[in-house]
């Protein structure tokens, strides 16, 4: 092959690296989209949704830190991807929001909008429900 042949090969070869990158960081990038606020369906007293939140965010392995108001919760994924939410609660609802990151690719654009890993959105809504599901179940205790 001759060197002319092998400069475009490597160019197109380079050039093909280099969309494939492009395109994985788009495809991991989302609006960071915080869960919508969750309502159980009858008056529980303190103790009980502190319980139920604990008990509903320890099935997928986020920590609480339950001393602080709101509750922060914690999950580390693989040991290197690192979300932080908040958990505002009342006897009647709680709500989740996300506080903060490490390794999930977050990004504030110059419009305010955030872009994050598409899966920091999904284990925000995946708390909502473990947690919607222990508190429901509080209900008819």
């Amino acid at each position: 092959m001759s060197g002319s042949k092998k400069h475009k090969r490597l160019r197109s070869i380079l050039f093909g690296i280099f969309a494939l990158y492009s395109l994985s960081a788009t495809v991991w990038a989302a609006a960071l989209i915080d869960p919508p606020e969750v309502e159980w369906g009858c008056v529980l007293s303190n103790a009980k949704v502190v319980s139920g939140i604990r008990e509903g965010a320890s099935k997928r392995g986020w920590m609480i830190n339950h001393n602080v108001s709101p509750l922060v919760a914690k999950i580390i994924v693989r040991g290197k991807h690192t979300l932080i939410v908040g958990i505002s609660y009342s006897d009647t609802a709680y709500d989740i929001n996300y506080v903060s990151s490490e390794n999930l690719k977050y990004k504030l654009n110059s419009d305010g909008s955030v872009q994050i890993h598409s899966n920091a959105s999904k284990w925000m809504e995946t708390l909502r429900r473990d947690i919607a599901i222990q508190l429901s179940r509080r209900c008819s205790d």
